[in-house]
């Protein structure tokens, strides 16, 4: 974006670094796995425009109840960390100003079932064998 004014009123605040995070942590307990994603912006000067800080948690467990099925639960945001994400202008007599309202809470149950195919007996090569006899 590209502003030029002429006016001696309003001042340009330099552009100030923005720390952005993702920290992503797994919890193995027994047959039970357990997921937490915390996201972090920072709020930062980007010249004329002020961006707010914005975060948000996601929460996940997946149970093996054996080889072939697992369940799966997730919960996107279950403590509405992520409401709103604004930005507005600097500027004392031009306004502009947005605010984003995330309220997407979701809760989902998924069921993994795997397919398994038949297993083969391992074999070895010898010296004398060109190949390995797969399917007997």
């Amino acid at each position: 974006m590209y502003i030029n004014m002429k006016d001696n009123n309003y001042q340009i605040h330099p552009t100030t670094p923005m720390f952005s995070s993702e920290l992503i942590q797994y919890f193995l307990i027994n047959n039970i796995q357990i997921g937490l994603n915390y996201y972090f912006n920072s709020d930062f000067y980007d010249g004329l425009i002020y961006h707010n800080l914005s975060h948000y948690i996601n929460f996940v467990l997946s149970y093996a109840i054996n080889k072939q099925l697992k369940v799966f639960i997730e919960i996107n945001d279950p403590l509405k960390t992520n409401r709103d994400n604004q930005i507005r202008t600097l500027l004392p007599n031009y306004v502009y100003q947005s605010k984003i309202y995330y309220d997407y809470k979701f809760f989902s149950i998924q069921i993994k079932y795997t397919l398994q195919s038949k297993n083969f007996k391992k074999s070895t090569i010898t010296q004398d064998e060109n190949e390995i006899k797969r399917f007997d």
